[in-house]
């Protein structure tokens, strides 16, 4: 009985891991690629 729940948290705990990993992975991706639109930005509004 104990290890069906304690094996549904780790499932749970692991979905959690995943989708903060995927998180990060995007806004790290997506920071990364708007730092030249913002270099270019402010070099163009110079």
């Amino acid at each position: 009985m104990h290890t069906g729940i304690a094996q549904t948290c780790d499932i749970k705990v692991r979905r959690m891991l995943w989708l903060v990993g995927l998180w990060s992975l995007g806004v790290s991706g997506a920071l990364l690629l708007a730092l030249p639109f913002e270099i270019l930005i402010h070099l163009a509004m110079r």
